[in-house]
């Protein structure tokens, strides 16, 4: 959709609705639960989701990741951030488990007269909340 008034290109992120946003962070949710109750299934769909996660949650979960984000999932295998080994306690009925990794790339700085509209601009896209960007 090009949106030339608001200096958006066709190419360029515009701003996110709100709604959708909550939308697109609630369908997160459940296809990422789905992906963990179908790796916990099947070997073969653990190897799957970890090799290519975006065939696998379009194929298996009937979702399709934002525009513009790249997701990598890796198998928790490491100590969690006290020296734990990760996994479920059944004794204490906890998960102990790995910080995830989120990477967030600094915008490059547009003219200086520009900058606190393009800023606002910037946050209205969602991509500051990477798992709700459309």
């Amino acid at each position: 959709m090009t949106n030339v008034a608001a200096g958006f290109v066709e190419s360029g992120v515009g701003p996110e609705d709100p709604i959708e946003g909550i939308r697109g962070d609630a369908e997160w949710r459940n296809a990422w639960m789905t992906a963990i109750a179908l790796a916990w299934t099947k070997t073969e769909y653990k190897e799957a989701l970890v090799k290519d996660p975006v065939a696998f949650f379009k194929e298996q979960c009937n979702y399709t990741l934002p525009a513009g984000l790249t997701l990598r999932v890796s198998e928790n295998t490491e100590k969690d951030g006290f020296g734990r080994l990760t996994g479920w306690d059944p004794v204490s009925r906890l998960w102990y488990l790995q910080n995830s990794e989120v990477t967030m790339f600094l915008p490059p700085a547009p003219l200086l007269e520009e900058r606190s509209v393009a800023l606002a601009a910037y946050s209205a896209t969602g991509r500051t909340y990477p798992f709700t960007c459309g």
